[in-house]
């Protein structure tokens, strides 16, 4: 059976002469009841260990360097690329150059029919797209093709640079790689600031802000971020679910039961076996000197709060905030805002949340003797209005 392009071929092309493996599981429809069908996976590529000879290949007598050991070829669809990797049986030389194609198609009967290809001389002057390391030919280049056609069989073949002959070919069927959730952890965080290693006081809790993305197309769910380390005590938390290409923070708290060294290993799973991990290490740092009380302002007089016996308290901010957006213009105005009495660690560390129904706020600070330092207040609400600001402030008066 032929296994032949659809399309005009460029000179040097050639016809490849082989019979595909049977298909298999292809079955008449049984007549009955019929049912709703169920929404198609979404496939993120195609690929193939190709290992079937079309007859009469490898040609008899054809040197080892035109002869393929091994081939693996991918539709990346995401990607929108064609890969391959190819193993020929001996390093090509001058004299044993050859043209190296690999094609993607569709099967008709048992014939795997060529649609999209592209080829490479396998000795010198590589085609774009193309590599070699001794006699190993690897294929990435991006086709515009790859993204969306159905192929389900492709070929890899061996011929006479701009000639007919075919020296070797191996040929297979496609097998659909269905896309999954993939959990990483891109950084965790302290006071919104990126950290590898924390100094942490001993036996006082602290949020560690874990970052989760999931840059599939699939969405993540049963989410749980949890974490461990000798000397460590943490708090799993539960996500629920990560929505395709997109981020969420897990808010993990985490305390210190020793005065020595550890590293925190945080781990987070989801569904479809997904997991990431990454590490932190912890050390022990004094506490700093005691939050004194008294009446705090922000350099320019938006911010103010009283610490009073260990609490925050009265906090008071204005925030510019934007309202609305696509398809109206969205609006902007100065609002204020406040927050509930919260407690400051020995650590120094606030780092508190105020949820509601309709709207989320969170206050961030390090508060050391009379000053505070590295300040946030952010509020997400109703008709999209949001406020996010930095601010740092210092006790004023007795």
């Amino acid at each position: 059976m032929p296994c032949t392009p659809s399309r005009p071929r460029r000179p040097g092309a050639t016809l490849l002469v082989g019979v595909l493996v049977p298909l298999a599981g292809l079955m008449p429809a049984t007549a009955g009841a019929t049912t709703a069908p169920a929404a198609a996976p979404l496939v993120d590529a195609r690929t193939a260990t190709l290992t079937s000879h079309p007859s009469g290949l490898p040609e008899a007598g054809s040197a080892q360097a035109r002869r393929i050991a091994s081939a693996k070829v991918t539709q990346d669809l995401v990607h929108d690329r064609l890969k391959a990797t190819i193993t020929l049986r001996a390093t090509p030389t001058s004299a044993t150059n050859s043209e190296v194609r690999v094609e993607f198609g569709n099967v008709v009967g048992t014939s795997c029919h060529g649609d999209v290809g592209v080829s490479s001389p396998t000795y010198t002057g590589l085609s774009s797209g193309f590599t070699r390391s001794g006699r190993t030919i690897t294929l990435n280049k991006a086709v515009s093709e790859a993204g969306y056609m159905d192929w389900d069989c492709a070929f890899v073949a061996t011929t006479v640079p701009g000639g007919s002959t075919t020296y070797d070919a191996v040929l297979g069927e496609l097998k659909e790689v269905l896309a999954k959730p993939k959990l990483t952890i891109p950084a965790v965080q302290l006071l919104r600031k990126n950290v590898k290693k924390v100094k942490l006081v001993p036996k006082v809790w602290t949020v560690l802000e874990v970052k989760v993305k999931n840059p599939s197309r699939v969405s993540a769910t049963k989410v749980v971020v949890r974490g461990g380390g000798k000397g460590l005590r943490v708090k799993n938390v539960k996500l629920g679910k990560v929505h395709d290409d997109s981020s969420a923070s897990a808010r993990v708290r985490v305390k210190l039961t020793r005065k020595k060294t550890t590293t925190l290993t945080l781990k987070v799973t989801g569904s479809g076996g997904t997991k990431a991990t990454r590490k932190v290490r912890v050390s022990p740092t004094k506490a700093p000197t005691r939050a004194v009380s008294g009446t705090y302002k922000s350099k320019d007089g938006r911010t103010r709060f009283t610490i009073k016996k260990g609490r925050l308290v009265g906090f008071y901010t204005q925030q510019w905030t934007t309202c609305g957006g696509y398809p109206d213009f969205p609006t902007t105005s100065w609002v204020a805002y406040d927050f509930p009495r919260t407690a400051v660690p020995r650590s120094g560390i606030v780092d508190a949340r105020q949820k509601h129904r309709l709207f989320t706020a969170g206050l961030q600070m390090k508060v050391v003797g009379k000053k505070v330092t590295r300040g946030h207040f952010f509020y997400s609400g109703p008709n999209r209005c949001f406020a996010s600001s930095a601010f740092t402030a210092r006790r004023v008066g007795k």
